[in-house]
């Protein structure tokens, strides 16, 4: 048998019954518990360490952009350089090709090369003296003799020879006639063989 109903206590209503079918007030039912301090902290700490790791993550991303970035520019002044260098070596391939040489294969002298280069051999035509002429009626194998004045020596001359920038060009009885080469043109000069009473005097 069911136990009877204890009678509500003095001074306090009775709690209503519940109809009979219906289910009880969810009102009524126990309250959810609240987390404990130790589970707060649990949770904001691995709320920061995701935060963490996701900037983390970020930065990794722009640094290795950033690097891809920079290889890219790195190629490309290195392809530019490659290109300028090819450039620069085909127009000087094209200089040397177009440039324009000279050959002189005429003449006493050469007119391209410097009168600085020129160095004489032997006197010049003022320090010499004629001394003596044998003409050859023939005129083949008359021969003049001169001297240096300041080395007192002798040259024995004939048509044709040369003594220094000097070249014999004609011998007759009292002079001889020379072809003096002086900054790329010829003068003539003429010694004169004087007598031994001008020279006395």
């Amino acid at each position: 048998p069911a136990p009877a109903a204890q009678p509500p206590a003095p001074g306090k209503p009775a709690a209503p019954a519940a109809a009979p079918g219906k289910p009880a007030d969810p009102k009524a039912a126990a309250a959810p518990a609240k987390p404990t301090p130790q589970q707060l902290a649990q949770q904001k700490a691995d709320s920061l360490k995701a935060a963490k790791a996701a900037a983390d993550a970020k930065k990794a991303e722009l640094a290795k952009a950033e690097a891809q970035k920079k290889a890219e520019a790195q190629k490309a002044d290195s392809v530019r350089r490659a290109e300028a260098r090819a450039d620069s070596l085909r127009r000087q391939r094209e200089v040397d090709i177009r440039r324009e040489s000279f050959a002189y294969a005429g003449g006493p002298r050469d007119p391209f090369q410097s009168l600085m280069q020129v160095q004489t051999v032997g006197p010049e035509l003022m320090d010499l003296k004629l001394t003596a002429v044998l003409v050859d009626p023939a005129g083949r194998n008359s021969v003049a003799v001169v001297r240096d004045k300041k080395t007192q020596r002798q040259y024995k001359l004939r048509v044709g020879d040369a003594v220094g920038r000097a070249r014999v060009q004609a011998i007759r009885q009292r002079d001889v006639v020379f072809g003096v080469e002086d900054f790329g043109t010829t003068r003539q000069e003429t010694l004169t063989l004087r007598r031994v009473e001008e020279e006395a005097q």
